[in-house]
């Protein structure tokens, strides 16, 4: 079990507005895992000297309406937001958030960069499919930068099926 501490510290005069807040930091202060210092401790070892100032700086929100092949809003989905792969960043865990019973979802305190959306449901299949629930799945790349990305219009589509021989 790894034990450390670590103090977070801001100011009371930091103004926090829906363009400027708290995103998420890294040791030694930086919105980017790439640029965090490893900390290696051994069992029963506590790190001394942790210190980030979280210091309010651009963040965004992406959202969104995510619909069914219908056009519905589906029942009540789970959305992840996701670093994107490409980037060559380290993952982090992905940030989920679920759909309003209107199909519209959001993701707050973004901080700038390249990130995808995935969400799976499940739903009538169509015409002609042998099953009477599928499997649904959407995923789109969005791009945070300065300010809100435009909203997203997601819909939710049937995967596909392979067949083979292993």
């Amino acid at each position: 079990d790894l034990h450390w501490r670590a103090r977070a510290l801001c100011l009371a005069g930091d103004v926090l507005t829906t363009t400027n807040g708290y995103a998420a930091q890294f040791y030694p202060g930086t919105p980017s895992i790439d640029l965090a210092t490893p900390t290696k401790l051994d069992i029963d070892q506590a790190a001394t000297g942790v210190d980030l100032r979280l210091s309010p700086g651009p963040i965004s929100r992406v959202r969104g309406t995510l619909t069914d092949p219908a056009g519905k809003p589906p029942d009540r989905t789970t959305l992840t937001l996701t670093v994107d792969a490409r980037s060559g960043g380290i993952q982090t865990e992905p940030v989920r958030t679920t759909s309003s019973e209107d199909g519209t979802f959001v993701f707050n305190n973004v901080a700038p960069g390249e990130y995808v959306v995935q969400a799976t449901g499940m739903g009538f299949p169509g015409p002609g499919a042998n099953v009477p629930f599928a499997n649904q799945f959407v995923a789109a790349p969005v791009t945070v930068g300065g300010g809100d990305p435009p909203p997203l219009r997601l819909t939710l589509a049937r995967g596909g099926r392979l067949l083979g021989r292993v």
